[in-house]
């Protein structure tokens, strides 16, 4: 768990591991998640003793379905985090945030489930995008459990296993692994930021934003809602505050698709009219 020998020393450990807690023990309301989530006030207590520590702080591990209570990175689940986050700046913690064992998983060929936390293809595609581009807006590392698996087959595997032999094991890539790499190319060097944006219907939806440089700006938004096979959709209208753009874009993960976007940009503003919204990440890219 640590990488340098101060394993009790917790002002010099790399990782601060957060103590378990029983089901739904988070004190900042997020309930339904697994009996591995962190138990805040215990990890509140472990960073104010550390007294300033750097290092990273394990926040806890996320599984869909575990006994019944399904876990979704939702606008109460990414809140719950921000809180997290700034009780342990206000107590002096420097470090960064890491969320591991985020869980869904789906298996080929389909058929009946072994355990609750399998899904569908596309389902699990939409969770863990939403969990990576969301993560990502906090500044937080997320983790999911085994994605680089190949010639054995998991469910989490991001390009998985088929029917295997004995000298030969087919590996086949998931709507996941492509829509991952897509939010990693659109992503690249792009970082959490602070920028007024507005959507005419706010409601249901969820957002982060960020910036690459000076002079690009960048929103992630999606339908916030539980996940299903068939692509969700709605349409809305977003405006940049305070900024007047010369281009803008949106860009698509699962098709890999991007689209010039026609706005009104003026000396104050600049508004994109007619966006098309799914239940899965789209990109709204808007260069200045």
């Amino acid at each position: 768990m640590f990488s340098n020998p101060h394993l009790f020393n917790l002002a010099e450990a790399d990782l601060i591991p957060a103590a378990v807690v029983e089901l739904g023990g988070f004190d900042v309301g997020m309930p339904g998640h697994a009996p591995g989530d962190v138990d805040i006030a215990a990890t509140f207590q472990i960073v104010g003793e550390a007294d300033g520590a750097e290092g990273v702080i394990a926040y806890g591990g996320f599984y869909p379905g575990v006994f019944g209570a399904p876990a979704h990175h939702n606008a109460a689940y990414f809140s719950a985090a921000r809180e997290f986050q700034k009780k342990c700046r206000d107590l002096g913690f420097k470090g960064n945030f890491f969320a591991d064992e985020i869980y869904a998983g789906s298996m080929y060929p389909p058929g009946s489930k072994s355990y609750p936390m399998l899904t569908s293809e596309i389902q699990m595609a939409k969770y863990l995008v939403r969990s990576l581009v969301g993560h990502s807006g906090l500044g937080m590392e997320a983790a999911p459990c085994h994605p680089h698996f190949t010639g054995r087959v998991h469910p989490q595997a991001l390009c998985q296993a088929t029917w295997g032999v004995q000298t030969l094991n087919p590996c086949r890539p998931t709507m996941t692994y492509y829509m991952w790499r897509n939010v990693a190319t659109i992503m690249d060097d792009f970082y959490p930021a602070e920028f007024r944006v507005k959507f005419s219907d706010e409601k249901g939806l969820l957002f982060f934003r960020f910036e690459r440089g000076n002079n690009e700006r960048m929103v992630a938004v999606w339908i916030d809602g539980p996940h299903q096979d068939a692509v969700a959709q709605t349409k809305a209208e977003v405006s940049f505050a305070g900024l007047r753009a010369r281009q803008a874009r949106i860009l698509d993960i699962v098709n890999g698709t991007e689209q010039e976007l026609d706005f009104v940009a003026n000396g104050w503003e600049t508004v994109v009219k007619g966006l098309l919204i799914e239940d899965y990440p789209v990109f709204i890219q808007v260069n200045q």
